[in-house]
């Protein structure tokens, strides 16, 4: 299985081939791995790698994917599936900024209702349930 160092190399940018529909994460006890990617270090860099991954897809095609699917395997404690879940947030915190500074040239927490609500319902994956993605 091919491995994803941080910086990111071949998920993003030149090297992303295609517009993504849906992001897979998925971890067991031998490491983290992106769309079947393995991270170097586990999920210690997730956070900046998922967040390179869907800012390269937003500069490139100006969309987001529907989905993002996370699995644990049934051997990963709560602590750790906690730890997978704050980076996830850290990244999607940072993309929802992203998307909202090039729609309306201010951070999230910035923008009126009207506008979070429009960003809610055009992109979804900017705002997961806590509980499962």
């Amino acid at each position: 299985m091919d491995s994803i160092a941080w910086p990111m190399d071949s998920l993003s940018g030149a090297g992303m081939r295609a517009e993504l529909k849906s992001v897979e994460i998925s971890v067991d006890t031998g490491g983290t791995y992106l769309q079947g990617k393995a991270l170097e270090g586990k999920s210690m860099h997730l956070d900046k790698v998922l967040e390179q991954l869907l800012v390269a897809q937003w500069q490139r095609y100006g969309s987001l994917p529907d989905t993002l699917k996370l699995h644990f395997s049934d051997d990963i404690l709560m602590g750790g599936r906690g730890a997978v879940q704050d980076k996830i947030d850290q990244a999607l915190e940072i993309l929802r900024d992203t998307v909202s500074l090039s729609r309306y040239q201010m951070t999230y927490r910035k923008t009126g209702n009207n506008q979070k609500a429009r960003l809610r319902r055009e992109y979804p994956l900017l705002f997961p349930r806590k509980a499962g993605y």
